[in-house]
Order: structure tokens, then sequence, then C-alpha cells
């Protein structure tokens, strides 16, 4: 999937059926639920009496890509569970509980942004009561998430 079509999904959250999973790549495969087993045993023979040292090696070339991606993933889930202890995540699940539209702070123009500040910025003020009485309106972020 490329990057223009995974933010439209994650930042509209849009739900995504099994046939779109299968067009956009997401997934390698969708059946119908009565075609699933069959589907399943077919593929699993087909790799069971493939060139096993090609599949292994292949595999394990493919899962390389995977790996490297790893301290990217890392930062990126990081960020995600940031996102999940603020207001817009209290909202956004009482607006889905109640069965309403969310009313995110974050939204309301009159609302100060919140500025992100890391701990290279802390260290170069000197000011090292900055750490100890941070405004309300700031985001902490790790140097290792920048």
């Amino acid at each position: 999937m490329g990057l223009a079509k995974a933010k439209y999904y994650l930042l509209l959250c849009d739900a995504v059926s099994g046939a779109e999973a299968e067009r956009i790549g997401l997934v390698s495969l969708a059946v119908e639920d009565s075609e699933l087993d069959a589907k399943a045993l077919e593929v699993a023979v087909r790799l069971a009496e493939g060139a096993q040292s090609a599949i292994r090696w292949t595999k394990y070339a493919l899962n390389n890509w995977l790996r490297m991606a790893g301290p990217s993933f890392d930062a990126s889930l990081a960020l995600e569970f940031m996102g999940f202890s603020g207001p817009e995540a209290i909202d956004g699940l009482a607006s889905h509980k109640e069965k309403r539209r969310p009313s995110f702070p974050s939204s309301d123009p009159q609302q100060p942004r919140p500025r992100v500040i890391t701990i290279s910025d802390i260290i170069g003020t000197g000011n090292a009561n900055a750490i100890g009485h941070p405004p309300e309106n700031v985001i902490w972020a790790s140097a290792n998430l920048m």
C-alpha cells in the first residue's frame, strides 16, 4: 500500500472491507467465508509441495525488510500511544459509546495548539526548572522519537 492510501485510512479511520483490503495490498487474498477452509488448504499444500529451500530463503529475505523497519514501527507505535492518552481519545471513545459525533478539543480554533518540546530543547536552554514545571500545552517527546 502506498503512503497516500495509508494516510487516508489512518487519518480518517474509515472501515476497510475484505475486498478493499485485497485491492490495496493490505492482505494477500480475500475469499468468501464458505471458501476459506478450502482456499487455506490449497495454499498450504502448494507451499508444502514447493521448493522448500527457495521458499525458506525468499521468506527470510522478505522478513529482513520487516526487521529493518522495526525502529520506525516502534517510534510510530509510541507516538500513537501518546495520542491515546489525551482528551481526544477520551471524547472519541465516549462519542462512540453514546452514538454521537465527537467534539475534539484540539479542533477548536480558540484552543492553543500544543508545542512539542524535546529533552534536547531543555538541555539547550540551561533551564533546569523547565523539566519540573512544564506548561499545560506542552507535549513531551523523547529525542529518540523525533
